[in-house]
Protein backbone atom coordinates (compact mmCIF):
# COMPACT_ATOMS: atom_id res chain seq x y z
CA UNK A 1 0.00 0.00 0.00
CA UNK A 2 2.15 2.61 -1.20
CA UNK A 3 1.71 6.70 0.70
CA UNK A 4 0.86 8.02 -2.74
CA UNK A 5 -2.45 5.97 -2.70
CA UNK A 6 -3.55 6.03 0.06
CA UNK A 7 -3.30 9.75 0.26
CA UNK A 8 -4.87 10.15 -3.21
CA UNK A 9 -7.88 8.09 -1.55
CA UNK A 10 -7.54 10.69 2.09
CA UNK A 11 -7.86 13.60 -0.14
CA UNK A 12 -11.03 12.20 -2.48
CA UNK A 13 -13.03 11.28 1.48
CA UNK A 14 -12.37 14.42 2.87
CA UNK A 15 -13.60 16.17 -0.40
CA UNK A 16 -16.58 14.07 -0.37
CA UNK A 17 -17.54 15.17 3.21
CA UNK A 18 -15.53 12.88 5.62
CA UNK A 19 -13.33 14.24 8.12
CA UNK A 20 -9.79 14.60 8.23
CA UNK A 21 -9.80 11.10 11.14
CA UNK A 22 -12.90 9.04 8.80
CA UNK A 23 -10.82 9.58 5.53
CA UNK A 24 -7.42 8.18 7.44
CA UNK A 25 -8.99 5.72 9.03
CA UNK A 26 -11.59 4.60 5.76
CA UNK A 27 -8.39 4.66 3.24
CA UNK A 28 -6.19 2.38 5.26
CA UNK A 29 -8.83 0.08 5.63
CA UNK A 30 -9.96 -0.12 2.21
CA UNK A 31 -6.47 -0.16 0.72
CA UNK A 32 -5.20 -3.02 2.73
CA UNK A 33 -8.40 -5.38 2.34
CA UNK A 34 -8.56 -7.21 5.40
CA UNK A 35 -10.14 -6.74 8.88
CA UNK A 36 -7.94 -4.72 11.43
CA UNK A 37 -7.40 -4.47 15.26
CA UNK A 38 -7.78 -0.99 16.93
CA UNK A 39 -4.29 -1.04 17.99
CA UNK A 40 -2.91 -1.37 14.23
CA UNK A 41 -5.45 1.10 12.53
CA UNK A 42 -3.88 3.47 15.35
CA UNK A 43 -0.35 3.01 14.15
CA UNK A 44 -1.15 3.15 10.90
CA UNK A 45 -3.16 6.37 10.92
CA UNK A 46 -0.91 7.97 13.80
CA UNK A 47 -4.79 8.41 15.50
CA UNK A 48 -5.21 7.87 19.35
CA UNK A 49 -7.06 4.54 19.88
CA UNK A 50 -9.91 6.77 21.58
CA UNK A 51 -10.31 8.61 18.72
CA UNK A 52 -10.30 5.42 16.56
CA UNK A 53 -12.97 3.81 18.36
CA UNK A 54 -15.15 7.23 17.96
CA UNK A 55 -14.20 6.74 14.44
CA UNK A 56 -14.60 3.62 13.77
CA UNK A 57 -18.49 4.10 15.74
CA UNK A 58 -19.18 7.00 13.19
CA UNK A 59 -18.22 5.10 10.28
CA UNK A 60 -20.57 1.81 11.45
CA UNK A 61 -22.93 3.65 11.62
CA UNK A 62 -23.35 5.04 8.40
CA UNK A 63 -22.38 1.52 6.79
CA UNK A 64 -18.93 2.18 5.26
CA UNK A 65 -17.19 -0.24 7.85
CA UNK A 66 -17.89 -3.80 9.33
CA UNK A 67 -16.93 -4.27 13.55
CA UNK A 68 -16.74 -7.97 13.59
CA UNK A 69 -17.16 -9.25 16.79
CA UNK A 70 -14.35 -11.10 18.93
CA UNK A 71 -11.44 -10.11 21.15
CA UNK A 72 -9.00 -8.37 20.13
CA UNK A 73 -11.91 -5.89 18.06
CA UNK A 74 -11.45 -6.19 14.20
CA UNK A 75 -12.74 -3.81 11.60
CA UNK A 76 -12.96 -3.68 7.98
CA UNK A 77 -14.20 -1.92 5.06
CA UNK A 78 -15.16 -2.55 1.80
CA UNK A 79 -12.38 -2.65 -1.40
CA UNK A 80 -12.08 0.19 -3.18
CA UNK A 81 -14.10 -0.69 -6.00
CA UNK A 82 -16.79 -1.68 -3.50
CA UNK A 83 -16.42 1.48 -1.61
CA UNK A 84 -16.55 3.62 -4.85
CA UNK A 85 -20.49 2.49 -5.29
CA UNK A 86 -20.87 3.41 -1.98
CA UNK A 87 -19.37 7.05 -2.39
CA UNK A 88 -21.60 7.20 -5.08
CA UNK A 89 -24.97 6.81 -3.03
CA UNK A 90 -23.62 9.16 -0.49
CA UNK A 91 -22.95 11.79 -3.42
CA UNK A 92 -26.26 11.11 -4.89
CA UNK A 93 -28.22 11.50 -0.96
CA UNK A 94 -26.25 14.56 -0.40
CA UNK A 95 -27.45 16.45 -3.64
CA UNK A 96 -31.36 15.57 -2.80
CA UNK A 97 -30.67 16.59 0.78
CA UNK A 98 -29.43 19.76 -1.08
CA UNK A 99 -32.43 20.21 -3.33
CA UNK A 100 -35.09 19.84 -0.45
CA UNK A 101 -33.07 22.80 0.98
CA UNK A 102 -33.39 24.74 -2.31
CA UNK A 103 -36.96 23.81 -2.49
CA UNK A 104 -37.85 24.93 1.46
CA UNK A 105 -36.07 27.94 0.17
CA UNK A 106 -38.12 28.30 -2.65
CA UNK A 107 -41.40 28.27 -0.12
CA UNK A 108 -39.78 31.27 1.83
CA UNK A 109 -39.51 33.00 -1.13
CA UNK A 110 -36.38 34.37 -0.52
CA UNK A 111 -34.73 36.65 -3.01
CA UNK A 112 -30.77 35.94 -1.32
CA UNK A 113 -29.67 33.42 0.48
CA UNK A 114 -26.42 32.00 -1.79
CA UNK A 115 -24.46 31.64 1.06
CA UNK A 116 -26.06 28.60 1.87
CA UNK A 117 -24.81 27.02 -1.46
CA UNK A 118 -21.57 28.30 -1.01
CA UNK A 119 -18.79 26.08 -2.83
CA UNK A 120 -21.20 23.73 -4.38
CA UNK A 121 -22.16 21.85 -7.62
CA UNK A 122 -26.21 20.85 -7.89
CA UNK A 123 -28.52 19.44 -10.55
CA UNK A 124 -31.35 21.48 -10.98
CA UNK A 125 -34.44 20.24 -13.00
CA UNK A 126 -37.99 22.08 -13.98
CA UNK A 127 -38.47 25.95 -15.28
CA UNK A 128 -39.85 26.69 -12.17
CA UNK A 129 -36.81 25.36 -10.12
CA UNK A 130 -33.83 26.80 -12.53
CA UNK A 131 -35.69 30.07 -13.36
CA UNK A 132 -36.11 30.48 -9.42
CA UNK A 133 -32.44 30.00 -9.07
CA UNK A 134 -31.30 32.64 -12.01
CA UNK A 135 -33.34 35.40 -10.39
CA UNK A 136 -31.70 34.61 -6.98
CA UNK A 137 -28.72 34.99 -8.74
CA UNK A 138 -28.89 37.77 -10.14
CA UNK A 139 -31.05 39.61 -7.08
CA UNK A 140 -27.75 38.32 -5.13
CA UNK A 141 -25.33 40.17 -7.81
CA UNK A 142 -22.70 43.06 -6.48
CA UNK A 143 -20.53 43.40 -9.06
CA UNK A 144 -21.52 41.96 -12.73
CA UNK A 145 -24.18 39.71 -14.16
CA UNK A 146 -23.46 37.95 -16.96
CA UNK A 147 -26.44 36.58 -19.27
CA UNK A 148 -26.82 34.16 -22.29
CA UNK A 149 -30.21 34.47 -23.44
CA UNK A 150 -32.41 33.33 -26.53
CA UNK A 151 -35.65 34.02 -27.34
CA UNK A 152 -37.24 31.06 -25.67
CA UNK A 153 -36.31 32.50 -22.07
CA UNK A 154 -35.95 36.24 -22.18
CA UNK A 155 -39.22 36.55 -20.73
CA UNK A 156 -37.96 34.90 -17.38
CA UNK A 157 -35.52 37.66 -16.85
CA UNK A 158 -36.56 39.85 -13.66
CA UNK A 159 -35.85 43.54 -13.93
CA UNK A 160 -32.10 43.76 -13.72
CA UNK A 161 -30.20 46.27 -11.17
CA UNK A 162 -28.10 48.86 -11.97
CA UNK A 163 -24.61 47.23 -12.24
CA UNK A 164 -22.33 46.06 -14.85
CA UNK A 165 -24.67 43.47 -17.11
CA UNK A 166 -23.00 41.82 -20.26
CA UNK A 167 -24.91 40.02 -22.48
CA UNK A 168 -24.89 37.06 -25.63
CA UNK A 169 -28.23 37.28 -26.88
CA UNK A 170 -29.90 34.75 -29.77
CA UNK A 171 -31.43 38.01 -32.12
CA UNK A 172 -30.93 41.80 -31.72
CA UNK A 173 -34.29 41.82 -30.72
CA UNK A 174 -33.64 41.00 -27.40
CA UNK A 175 -31.05 43.99 -26.45
CA UNK A 176 -34.28 46.44 -25.55
CA UNK A 177 -36.24 44.12 -24.28
CA UNK A 178 -33.85 43.29 -21.52
CA UNK A 179 -32.68 47.20 -21.00
CA UNK A 180 -28.97 46.49 -21.50
CA UNK A 181 -27.05 48.95 -23.38
CA UNK A 182 -26.15 47.88 -27.00
CA UNK A 183 -22.27 48.19 -26.46
CA UNK A 184 -23.07 45.48 -23.75
CA UNK A 185 -24.30 42.90 -25.91
CA UNK A 186 -23.15 40.41 -28.33
CA UNK A 187 -25.12 38.55 -31.36
CA UNK A 188 -24.36 34.60 -31.86
CA UNK A 189 -27.14 33.60 -33.17
CA UNK A 190 -29.16 30.11 -31.84
CA UNK A 191 -27.43 28.80 -29.54
CA UNK A 192 -29.47 26.35 -27.11
CA UNK A 193 -28.91 28.21 -24.19
CA UNK A 194 -29.89 29.32 -20.34
CA UNK A 195 -26.76 30.78 -18.55
CA UNK A 196 -26.67 33.28 -16.14
CA UNK A 197 -24.04 34.75 -13.55
CA UNK A 198 -22.82 36.49 -11.42
CA UNK A 199 -18.96 37.02 -9.14
CA UNK A 200 -19.75 34.21 -6.92
CA UNK A 201 -22.50 31.79 -8.68
CA UNK A 202 -24.01 30.11 -12.11
CA UNK A 203 -26.68 27.91 -13.37
CA UNK A 204 -26.27 27.00 -17.00
CA UNK A 205 -29.23 24.92 -18.44
CA UNK A 206 -30.27 24.01 -21.36
CA UNK A 207 -32.64 27.05 -23.19
CA UNK A 208 -35.98 25.42 -22.44
CA UNK A 209 -35.00 25.10 -18.54
CA UNK A 210 -35.44 21.18 -18.28
CA UNK A 211 -32.59 20.14 -16.86
CA UNK A 212 -28.79 22.01 -16.09
CA UNK A 213 -26.84 22.88 -12.82
CA UNK A 214 -25.59 25.17 -10.21
CA UNK A 215 -22.26 26.24 -9.28
CA UNK A 216 -20.53 28.20 -6.97
CA UNK A 217 -17.26 25.96 -6.63
CA UNK A 218 -14.02 27.36 -7.73
CA UNK A 219 -13.00 25.56 -10.83
CA UNK A 220 -16.82 24.94 -12.56
CA UNK A 221 -17.53 28.58 -11.88
CA UNK A 222 -14.17 29.31 -13.69
CA UNK A 223 -15.13 27.04 -16.51
CA UNK A 224 -18.27 28.44 -17.31
CA UNK A 225 -17.59 32.24 -17.00
CA UNK A 226 -14.48 31.00 -19.56
CA UNK A 227 -17.37 29.49 -21.31
CA UNK A 228 -19.41 33.21 -21.28
CA UNK A 229 -16.65 35.28 -22.43
CA UNK A 230 -15.88 32.89 -25.48
CA UNK A 231 -19.36 33.13 -26.47
CA UNK A 232 -18.83 37.28 -26.00
CA UNK A 233 -15.87 37.48 -27.63
CA UNK A 234 -17.27 35.42 -30.57
CA UNK A 235 -20.34 37.40 -30.81
CA UNK A 236 -20.98 40.13 -33.08
CA UNK A 237 -22.29 43.63 -31.73
CA UNK A 238 -25.90 45.09 -31.79
CA UNK A 239 -25.93 47.39 -34.77
CA UNK A 240 -28.68 49.99 -35.08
Amino acid sequence: MGDGNIDKFIRVLRELGFTTYESKVLACLSLRREALKVSELSMMTDLPRTKVYSVISSLNEEGFVKVHSGRPLKVSAPSPNEMASLLAERVIENARARLNVISRLYSLNLDEGLWIFERSIIPVRGENVISKMARIIINSAKERINLVISEKNVNLIPKLPNIDIRAVLETPSIQPRLGIPKVNCRVVGKHGIFMISNERACILSDEGLKSGVYASEGPLLSALLNLFRGLYNSGSPVIS
